[in-house]
């Protein structure tokens, strides 16, 4: 029997059990009390304990049933090949194709004679001419193809010249890293230094090679034709071409005497001493690219050139002579400035220097008797 008071409380009682501050009532509901539920280890999304069915299932998407390799071909001083797949695939778009989740997949890259494959980058990074990929993800890859010439260029970082060593096996390993970075190949990378018979005794032509057949740039141009014209002649272009295919100009590590031995008193004390002094090359002169003779400091940071010695490959053709009585063009280092009217005998000193001064260009400068027909785009002199 409930009386009125009871049901009063009864009436007032929320019909879902609770009382009205929101707790769970269990000794006011009508018949027998009932058990506590147990609790099963899981928790409500508040942290809080749960018995019985979790209030949501989380969403899971499904896995995708297949992914998509994407591959491209890239040029190396005019390099070329192809591609192949193995399986095929099925095509998604240009130079694309998708193939189920977890196949595994042989990509080749196939040289076109006479180019050497270079390297890879992307997904196959590091991996031989077949690369072996598992479809495990969206995959993406360039094979890099290059000409068959001995390549040099200049860095497009810098190293401090005391942390080389007179060994001169820290500015080899740097100009590896760098040839890497360009995915250009190889692995019998130089630098273009020299130490004095105090300490290794290396000249600079002893070892970047003495019967290397020559050099081109990351962009196919000729540099020289032989380690001996290198040194009699200069470079034919300018070795101002980065790794990365990018004009540097700037003064570049050297410590050398015009015949590519060491200058002792200008090369850090054999690339070991963060104190003094040392000779410095320019890369965008070709008669003094490595000889300027500007001093830098031993504690700064410079770029080195870098040439490749593979014995393998052919060698590097002279550019065709200039004929006889063919005008000349180039593009000058130095700035001029106009004069005022109310200047004109200071105006006509600087326009008789400048003419000197491309008489001088013309007669000395790497394009004289050189090069035939003319670059396809201007070079800095």
């Amino acid at each position: 029997m409930v009386d009125a008071a009871g049901e009063d409380a009864k009436a007032n009682r929320p019909s879902n059990g609770l009382t009205a501050d929101g707790a769970l009532s269990i000794a006011d509901l009508d018949g027998p009390a009932a058990a506590a539920p147990e609790f099963d280890g899981r928790t409500n999304r508040d942290g809080s304990n749960a018995a019985g069915p979790p209030d949501s299932l989380p969403t899971i998407d499904a896995p995708p049933v297949s992914f998509s390799m994407t591959v491209y071909v890239a040029s190396v001083a005019g390099g070329s090949g192809t591609i192949s797949l193995t399986p095929s695939g099925t095509s998604c778009g240009v130079d694309c194709f998708s193939y189920p989740r977890g196949q595994t997949v042989s990509i080749t890259a196939s040289p076109t004679a006479p180019s050497l494959f270079a390297a890879w980058s992307g997904d196959c990074a590091g991996q031989g001419p077949v690369c072996t990929l598992t479809l495990s993800a969206i995959r993406t890859t360039t094979a890099h193809f290059r000409a068959n010439l001995n390549m040099m260029f200049v860095t497009s970082t810098d190293i401090v010249p005391s942390s080389i060593g007179s060994t001169l096996a820290a500015a080899d390993a740097f100009c590896v890293d760098r040839a890497r970075a360009g995915f250009l190949g190889g692995s019998n990378w130089k630098a273009w230094l020299a130490t004095s018979p105090a300490t290794t005794n290396i000249t600079a032509p002893m070892h970047v090679g003495i019967s290397t057949v020559g050099w081109i740039r990351r962009d196919g141009r000729p540099v020289a034709v032989s380690t001996a014209s290198l040194l009699t002649d200069g470079t034919i272009y300018p070795p101002s071409l980065t790794e990365l295919a990018i004009d540097r100009a700037d003064f570049v590590a050297a410590g050398l005497r015009p015949d590519g031995t060491a200058d002792p008193a200008n090369n850090c004390s054999d690339w070991t001493s963060a104190s003094g002094s040392m000779y410095l090359g320019d890369s965008v002169t070709p008669r003094s690219w490595a000889v300027s003779y500007p001093a830098g400091g031993c504690s700064n940071q410079y770029p080195v050139y870098c040439f490749e010695n593979d014995s393998g490959m052919a060698h590097v053709l002279a550019p065709a002579q200039v004929p006889a009585g063919a005008r000349r063009a180039f593009v000058s280092r130095a700035s001029w400035l106009p004069c005022k009217v109310s200047a004109l005998p200071t105006c006509f000193v600087r326009w008789r220097l400048l003419l000197q001064a491309c008489q001088t260009l013309a007669d000395f400068g790497p394009y004289s008797q050189r090069l035939w027909p003319p670059p396809t785009r201007p070079a800095l002199v």
